[in-house]
């Protein structure tokens, strides 16, 4: 029967954890970033995580924790805080019900085909500044943290409706570069580089550019240096319109990068010609997807917006390609609990890679940047996408 108690505290405690990482993608990741969101979030994940093992520690031996461990409530107030407990429990599995689902079936959508996939590190041999973290944590922390450790992918996508001249079209995605002080530099510089090395056709840059308003300059030339023949186009996320989204649209645009604020342009090659449409909803409205961005006109459409929560609406107006970021992959990718950060009003049904809807395809990219300098089995990303027939 001990054996049985502990495996129950233990699934309790487990369920306790997940219930945890659902409110904080729910609710708390929602909120302004400010110092207080990052406080109140770790003190809210910590009570989360030790509440149920100080409980058995201190009321071991009762009644109460007995029957709880026992499975066997005893009045009202036994029931409700078994019902909360196994609430929890029942998310785990759930949520591992569906890892394995998808772990068994093809990560990538028939269309699509990885064709390479590299860690990337300075062939300089420059050590990068490590991130700063309080206390004694910061040894710890650096010691798993994959901040800097960029992966490049490239796939090959077959895009029916695909104008011929545009078979092999070569479409770069960079996002969520979150310009701050906890980055080095000389990443972001790394960063451009490689992209410059995959010889894009041209460049999508989706949102949370900077993380303050003094580094739009900063990232306005970082931009600058991409290297696309087609042009290099940007649109904003929720950080950069929080701290001064027409400053920052003002910068990259004095360096030549065409910002697409709910706006799409045609890009021309020879005859042909494809769309390419920016969404910045919801941070700047956007109450209709008429005839403005996807005419009905059978062009072949690539949208391009911060966050996953448009994309159903895009492939409804007729999206062939979406792209995106916002979510960062999760940035903490717990064994058992999956990613930790999701923010989404779908929660984590959009994290990280392809997804379809009907015969339209999204990819949420990691991105390259953080609010929190810290990352853990979610490594930093570009992506390559070529287009074929």
């Amino acid at each position: 029967m001990n054996i049985f108690k502990i495996i129950v505290a233990v699934l309790f405690w487990m369920g306790q954890v997940k219930l945890c990482v659902t409110i904080v993608n729910k609710y708390i990741v929602f909120m302004r970033d400010s110092l207080f969101k990052h406080v109140f979030t770790i003190f809210f994940g910590l009570f989360m995580t030790f509440w149920f093992p100080l409980f058995l520690i201190l009321c071991h031996g009762t009644v109460l924790a007995q029957n709880l461990l026992l499975l066997h409530p005893v009045g009202v107030f036994e029931f409700i805080m078994l019902a909360f407990l196994v609430y929890g429990l029942a998310l785990l599995i759930r949520a591992n019900v569906t890892a394995i689902y998808k772990a068994i079936q093809n990560p990538l959508p028939p269309q699509a085909r990885l064709i390479m996939h590299e860690k990337k590190a300075s062939s300089e041999g420059v050590f990068w500044r490590k991130p700063r973290f309080p206390l004694f944590l910061e040894n710890l922390l650096n010691a798993i943290n994959d901040y800097y450790n960029l992966e490049v992918n490239v796939y090959e996508i077959k895009s029916p409706g695909l104008p011929p001249s545009f078979d092999g079209f070569r479409l770069a995605h960079i996002t969520d570069l979150h310009l701050n002080h906890y980055l080095d530099p000389r990443f972001y510089d790394f960063c451009i580089q490689e992209i410059n090395n995959l010889k894009p056709d041209l460049t999508v840059v989706t949102g949370d550019i900077i993380s303050r308003k003094k580094f739009g300059p900063n990232a306005a030339f970082i931009l600058s240096r991409i290297d696309s023949p087609f042009g290099v186009f940007a649109l904003r996320g929720n950080h950069d319109f929080w701290e001064d989204g027409k400053k920052l649209r003002r910068e990259i645009m004095k360096k030549g990068i065409r910002v697409l604020d709910n706006k799409s342009i045609e890009i021309r090659k020879g005859r042909d010609r494809i769309r390419l449409a920016g969404i910045e909803h919801p941070w700047k409205k956007l109450k209709t997807w008429d005839q403005d961005i996807f005419p009905q006109d059978g062009m072949y459409s690539v949208c391009i917006t911060h966050t996953p929560d448009n994309f159903l609406r895009a492939e409804r107006a007729g999206a062939a390609l979406t792209l995106c970021g916002h979510t960062h992959g999760g940035q903490i990718r717990l064994p058992f609990f999956g990613p930790v950060v999701c923010p989404s009003r779908y929660s984590r049904r959009f994290d990280q890679g392809f997804f379809q809807q009907g015969g339209a395809l999204l990819y949420v990219n990691r991105g390259v940047g953080s609010t929190v300098p810290f990352r853990f089995r979610c490594s930093p990303e570009i992506a390559l996408f070529i287009l074929k027939c």
